[in-house]
């Protein structure tokens, strides 16, 4: 078979139907239609992830370029063998959100993904956080042995680099395949970019680049880095793509076409959070697709991406596509010791409990996989080779099962499954199964060697303890952008305390994990501030202050970074009112927030830049001075001075009108 092309007859598809290899149907063709298929492995969101993040949730060591690459290269080969040609993609957002990537600011994950051989990549958002402290930008690129493609990024010679084209065409002989790339179109507004790099319309850019090029390739895809409804608008707006491959936010399982979401698109008819869709597609108007399924699993480098697409020669359409998400699950000592517990209810009657028992292994950190349908979240229990888990009701139905996994000491020879309602044993105990909970991707000796050095040099770094903690400090993304935290309080703490000023203001997008209780390091510290940014004051209105506090809460449904954490004030807020209506009141020190006054405020220069839509402080402020003291570096000495630190929800930002700490 020709290595570019599928020349199948309807024969070869009975066979295969018949025989029920529906995957291998997948890449067959009746009445011997020419089709030229291609695979493209596609990632995103991977922010600084070099190395696996190790146990978080779900209870897995997951991600890392190490075990990346044997997944890449292993459905390359799969792809080719079946005669595909094969595209390795990525997104954007390579760096910030690690210490790792703090402290080398890319260039490990620039070399990783050269030895895995990435075709391009479309430069996301935070790709610019360092750019005016130095021309990062250009560094990487520099670095690259693959193209960064920005068709809409505009003044490129304020980043130091020649500019190109945006796009690129791959040829594989019989046929080519057109690549262009897309960077977030708000990139101003939600980091760094110089002064005089501005980022066009993305629709308008594609269809000005189809309209000269289209004849140039075969199938054309668009390689994006921005929002959900962005991506779908795209597809929809620009007839001679193929096929999208976005990034920026959480992936979802499948294929959507152009047909997918009929009504006008903005951001409230397309979700970020895409439900599942069709994972084979026949005919489809248009392909779009992104890495991942939900919050975690696909952000961080947890999963590559795969579709395959069959374009048909003679209609000069896709005919299929066919898209799935594979785990990034690196063999690990923890992921070693994860087991899956399964056990059917063959009492007779529905119960409230299970009770397993291990043989030869203890047990830790159960976690449920399948909770029986219909019952509420179990509570957990049991000791040493025990573990119990009861719900609330007798709602696990006779013949329902019930999957858990634990993190065991060693691999069990066998366990047992008691049924249990009431706290009382039904019937007696029967077998139950212990399997390997997931399978898992040896490390690859190569990235393991290329990211060595930036390891070991990052550990000596980061050891140093500058403070302690009496209680976890909560930054997770899904609270610290939805209401007050105690690590918000303190970080607007620091701010305000440094430069002396009525209010300290925290964007909670800046906030980008937590920190537990105990010692505090400097790892601790850039985990949290990554993004090198600088504190500084100015002087404000009360209302624009008051109107600043209105964008803070005006995305909240969409757990935007907009959301403030705040030192010096308190103000409530109603969620259910529409967005420029929800402040109830605000209050400064102890007194109503005063609309004539002038406050003065301490943030980070990128909020006070107009970042994550706080324009009113790019425009109106007055008395500007930038401390040109990194926010990291003022937290660290912040945590010497002082200790120990124990901040607690104050009350500051209430929901409801409900009293504020400042009342």
């Amino acid at each position: 078979m020709n290595k570019r092309s599928l020349r199948l007859t309807l024969s070869a598809v009975l066979l295969a139907f018949l025989c029920v290899l529906a995957l291998q149907a997948s890449y067959t063709q009746a009445n011997a239609l020419k089709l030229i298929g291609v695979r493209i492995l596609h990632t995103q969101e991977h922010h600084g992830q070099a190395t696996p993040i190790n146990g978080g949730s779900p209870a897995l060591d997951l991600g890392g370029f190490s075990a990346r690459r044997p997944i890449i290269d292993k459905q390359r080969a799969e792809g080719e063998g079946q005669g595909l040609a094969v595209l390795t993609l990525d997104s954007g957002d390579l760096l910030v959100g690690t210490p790792l990537s703090s402290a080398f600011k890319g260039e490990p994950d620039i070399l990783a993904m050269n030895e895995i051989k990435y075709d391009a990549m479309s430069p996301g958002n935070h790709e610019f956080d360092f750019e005016l402290k130095e021309q990062r930008y250009k560094t990487l690129a520099g670095l690259a042995k693959f193209p960064f493609l920005a068709a809409n990024l505009k003044g490129s010679d304020k980043l130091g680099i020649t500019p190109n084209a945006g796009f690129i065409i791959k040829d594989f002989g019989e046929f080519k395949v057109g690549i262009i790339g897309i960077t977030n179109p708000i990139t101003p507004e939600i980091s760094s970019p110089p002064a005089g790099v501005t980022f066009d319309d993305p629709v308008a850019t594609v269809n000005a680049v189809l309209t000269a090029q289209k004849a140039n390739a075969d199938i054309w895809i668009a390689l994006t880095h921005e929002d959900s409804f962005r991506d779908v608008a795209l597809l929809k707006g620009a007839p001679g793509l193929d096929a999208v491959i976005g990034g920026h936010t959480f992936g979802f399982k499948g294929v959507v076409t152009r047909e997918t979401f009929k009504d006008p698109i903005n951001d409230d008819t397309v979700p970020d959070a895409i439900k599942d869709q069709p994972t084979e597609v026949n005919n489809p108007n248009g392909v779009y697709v992104r890495a991942g399924e939900g919050a975690f699993f696909g952000r961080l480098g947890t999963a590559v991406g795969q579709v395959d697409l069959f374009y048909d020669v003679s209609t000069k359409k896709i005919s299929r596509a066919v898209a799935t998400n594979i785990p990034v699950v690196p063999a690990s000592k923890f992921n070693a010791a994860l087991f899956k517990l399964s056990a059917t209810n063959a009492t007779g009657q529905a119960v409230s409990g299970v009770k397993f028992t291990l043989a030869g292994a203890n047990a830790s950190g159960p976690l449920v996989l399948a909770n029986p349908s219909g019952c509420p979240a179990p509570k957990f229990g049991g000791k040493d080779n025990v573990v119990e888990v009861t719900w609330a009701s007798a709602c696990v139905a006779n013949g329902a099962s019930v999957s858990i996994r634990v993190s065991t000491s060693a691999k069990p020879t066998g366990a047992t499954a008691q049924f249990t309602d009431g706290g009382k044993d039904i019937g007696s105990a029967a077998a139950a199964s212990a399997d390997a909970a997931v399978a898992t991707t040896a490390l690859d000796p190569k990235i393991e060697a290329i990211l060595k050095p930036f390891v070991d040099d990052l550990s000596n770094r980061l050891k140093e303890v500058v403070g302690k903690t009496t209680v976890e400090l909560e930054g997770r993304r899904e609270i610290v952008r939805q209401k007050e935290t105690n690590l918000g309080n303190l970080l607007a703490d620091v701010a305000r305390e440094s430069q002396k000023t009525d209010i300290g203001f925290q964007n909670s997008g800046g906030i980008r994990t937590s920190i537990k209780a105990g010692d505090i390091t400097i790892a601790d510290v850039l985990a949290v501030n990554p993004f090198g940014n600088t504190i500084v004051k100015f002087n404000l209105k009360g209302a624009d202050l008051f109107a600043s506090l209105e964008n803070g809460v005006s995305q909240i449904e969409a757990g935007a970074g907009r959301f403030p954490q705040i030192s010096g004030m308190c103000f409530s807020f109603d969620k259910s009112k529409p967005a420029g209506q929800r402040v109830l009141k605000a209050f400064v020190g102890n007194k109503p927030l005063d609309p004539n006054a002038t406050y003065s405020i301490a943030t980070n220069n990128f909020t006070a830049g107009g970042g994550d839509g706080y324009v009113l402080f790019a425009n109106n402020r007055t008395n500007y001075r930038d401390s040109q003291f990194v926010d990291a570096d003022v937290f660290a000495d912040y945590l010497r001075a002082k200790g120990t630190v124990s901040p607690k929800v104050e009350g500051r930002i209430t929901e409801g009108g409900a009293k504020t700490a400042c009342e």
